[in-house]
């Protein structure tokens, strides 16, 4: 089913293949010949060719055509064809928060459910964790652009932030971080009105949509009242195969920071390993070229993201009046629908350099991984791990929220290496002047970037129609660093940044911390904040946490779309239920999150219609 747009290549329906007793929809090449390349590179097989080099490019070229061999791709449901005239429900949006909100509801055997998604089953390249970042850009992304705004990401192709969106789903090309964020995130959204939302009244729904890991478990049962076990998602914690994650650990450590063993049972503040969660209304539709009617007979849900959300929303003619009138759009509700758009800024500008590390064979790795499941492509090497900080420089918090675990910067570490240069450029959109000097830096060395992410960002964003054919893709102004403390506060992470690479522990490790030349900051002066003011605008980048367009509230609030029982304001039937309705952004990773909506909107659903029934 194709939901109300189009994704941007299409994707057409192809004729089932039988694969181990399974049936299933099948695509003649699995993945693309621009998937398989970049895959080959990051694994290692563009590093020097050769027989080795040879050897891996065949095996993953079998892979490609072999999907069986990495996942059953029988767990992809068939699509419903044709489709019935009238639904109980209707669920826009198969990501995080839609699929949770389609699966209960679909427990209910009264109740008939269709779950609405733009493209086609996922490929196999992503159910290999290590290969997450070859998906961006590709058939499986919306490759959103952002307007240039000329203070942020002036290094990206034509000044324009690249915001990946994942066909079926964003969390389909994500890193798989686990992490749920703070207690005071949650205790800030009810304090803004939205009863329901406090951390005591949504830690239920985190524990529903868990299967903690056991063995982790029973080393620390202390933890284990506040996680689920055999729920839909499985968490763990993966294999640290690089030294970098000891040394990181040994810094941390040397400045005083606590060392977190679990971020969803410990104030966030402190470096740690994150878990991952890695294991073995508009009431048409777009369907092959064609617009078919489908009815709910009691709701729909919305869940199609925080951009395709609030342009579902403009286009049904829900949304501000002055901006729908503009562009020609016949207006039901005025509702400020497409502002408070908020996301985690990244510095990516400052790097650790130390000497390349002699690792496994790009052939080994794969046998490893196909056998077991174990190795480097069975890890998101060091991405998962992180650390949380507080800043002199974070933002105020609202009356009876305690500042003092709630952190305002989060640091993240991205290895580049001479095999892998070209798609961490891809992955961040860096034009070609830049991918050229990261692929210089990583000639002789390795770099691990750091990534500097702003997570308490003052500054507001708004997504727009671009005309009132819903076949256009919106307009999307990030807002990024609109608000100048913003920009203090990011510095302020830069600064800490950069002390942690300077410690004994990374020295004696054979660790520096640089700073990444650019020419337009040649001129400026040794001292890094000088560099760090001048480089800022150039080396920034999200890091792909969108929320916000959909503003949940009370009543009180002229800003909310949505009610804290997610209902669409003055619009009957109608809910939203994905990251867009988060008033105030989570000071962490969103993707758990809005999970988290999803388990809540389908409970408070379910509950609403057994008593009409």
């Amino acid at each position: 089913m194709k939901s109300p747009q189009q994704p941007p290549n299409g994707a057409s329906d192809r004729k089932p293949e039988r694969c181990n007793g399974q049936w299933q929809r099948c695509r003649p090449a699995l993945m693309s010949e621009s998937a398989v390349a970049a895959s080959a590179q990051f694994c290692g097989a563009g590093s020097g060719g050769g027989s080795a080099g040879s050897l891996f490019c065949q095996l993953l070229a079998s892979l490609a055509h072999a999907q069986c061999a990495l996942a059953d791709r029988g767990i992809f449901p068939r699509d419903a064809s044709p489709p019935l005239p009238e639904y109980d429900f209707v669920v826009v949006g198969a990501g995080s928060a839609g699929a949770a909100v389609a699966s209960r509801l679909s427990e209910n055997p009264a109740w008939n459910v269709l779950l609405l998604e733009a493209g086609g089953d996922p490929t196999p390249t992503s159910d290999v964790p290590s290969l997450f970042p070859t998906l961006r850009q590709t058939e499986m992304d919306w490759t959103y652009r952002t307007e240039p705004e000329n203070q942020t990401c002036l290094a990206q192709v034509n000044g324009r932030c690249a915001w990946p969106r994942g066909l079926g789903g964003t969390s389909s090309i994500n890193g798989m971080l686990f992490i749920r964020g703070s207690q005071q995130d949650y205790d800030g959204w009810a304090a803004l009105g939205n009863d329901g939302w406090s951390y005591r009244e949504v830690l239920p729904f985190f524990k529903k949509l868990e299967a903690f890991d056991e063995e982790e478990l029973k080393k620390r049962p202390l933890v284990a009242g506040v996680h689920g076990r055999s729920r839909p998602i499985y968490v763990t914690k993966l294999e640290r195969l690089d030294p970098a994650f000891q040394t990181l650990y040994a810094a941390a450590k040397e400045l005083g920071y606590k060392i977190i063993e679990d971020y969803s049972a410990e104030p966030l503040v402190g470096f740690g390993d994150i878990h991952c969660s890695i294991k073995n209304g508009p009431g048409s539709i777009w369907r092959d070229g064609t617009v078919k009617e489908v009815r709910a007979r009691k709701e729909v849900i919305l869940s199609a993201g925080v951009i395709n959300t609030p342009h579902i929303l403009m286009h049904s003619g829900i949304g501000p009046k002055t901006h729908l009138d503009k562009v020609g759009v016949r207006v039901l509700k005025d509702l400020r629908v497409g502002y408070n758009l908020q996301d985690h800024l990244a510095y990516i500008g400052q790097y650790y350099r130390r000497q390349k590390l002699v690792g496994t064979r790009p052939e080994e790795d794969l046998f490893k991984y196909l056998m077991n499941k174990t190795g480097p492509l069975s890890t998101i090497r060091l991405f998962s791990y992180t650390g949380f900080t507080v800043t002199d420089k974070a933002p105020p918090t609202l009356p009876g929220i305690d500042p003092t675990d709630y952190p305002d910067i989060q640091l993240l570490f991205v290895l580049a290496q001479s095999n892998t240069a070209s798609l961490v450029a891809k992955a961040f959109n860096l034009n070609d002047e830049v991918t050229s000097t990261l692929k210089k830096l990583v000639e002789n060395e390795d770099v691990i970037l750091v990534s500097v992410t702003l997570l308490a960002p003052r500054s507001r964003g708004r997504v727009k129609l671009r005309t009132a054919d819903p076949m256009d893709l919106p307009l999307i102004y990030p807002g990024y660093l609109g608000d100048p403390g913003d920009f203090e506060n990011l510095l302020a992470g830069v600064e800490i940044a950069h002390r942690l690479g300077s410690t004994e522990a990374m020295k004696k490790a054979g660790y520096s911390v640089k700073q990444f030349p650019l020419k337009n900051c040649n001129r400026s002066s040794l001292l890094e904040h000088d560099y760090w003011r001048c480089a800022v605008p150039y080396l920034t980048s999200t890091l792909f946490h969108l929320v916000g367009t959909a503003k949940m509230g009370p009543s009180a609030d002229a800003d909310a779309v949505v009610d804290p029982w997610l209902r669409v304001r003055g619009v009957r039937n109608l809910r939203v239920a994905d990251a867009s309705v988060m008033p105030v952004i989570v000071r962490c990773n969103t993707n758990v999150a809005s999970i988290m909506i999803g388990e809540k909107c389908a409970h408070v659903v379910t509950e609403e219609w057994r008593d009409l029934s």
